[in-house]
């Protein structure tokens, strides 16, 4: 079973997130923190690899061991030939770029051509 939303827990309260409206999730130690359409960071009480597991779907694309994105919010890949490429991703979502491991980038090329 496919889930739709993310339970996010806060100090005051327990907020549904929508899976549609994540747009990336960053690695923050032992937890992770998912950035939403509308602009919002939320922290998220799991890893990284367990959020990806939860998603269960081929939305989203691990770029590094840091980043989890959403396929449809990269613009383009900038190549780098002296250090990583990056992920620049649509309406500066999020930090805008994020850097791609040079072992991951061919994964993300063929998930874009899906």
């Amino acid at each position: 079973m496919d889930i739709t939303r993310i339970i996010v827990e806060t100090q005051n309260a327990y907020i549904p997130v929508k899976i549609s409206e994540i747009i990336l999730a960053e690695s923050d130690f032992k937890t992770c923190v998912i950035y939403t359409a509308a602009g919002a960071r939320h922290p998220l009480g799991m890893s990284l690899k367990k959020l990806e597991e939860t998603l269960g779907t081929k939305e989203f694309i691990r770029a590094s061991r840091q980043w989890l994105v959403r396929l449809d919010m990269i613009d383009y890949i900038e190549k780098s030939f002296l250090s990583k490429s990056c992920l620049i991703l649509k309406d500066s979502a999020g930090p805008g770029r994020i850097e791609v491991s040079n072992d991951r980038l061919k994964a993300i090329l063929e998930a874009l051509e899906a």
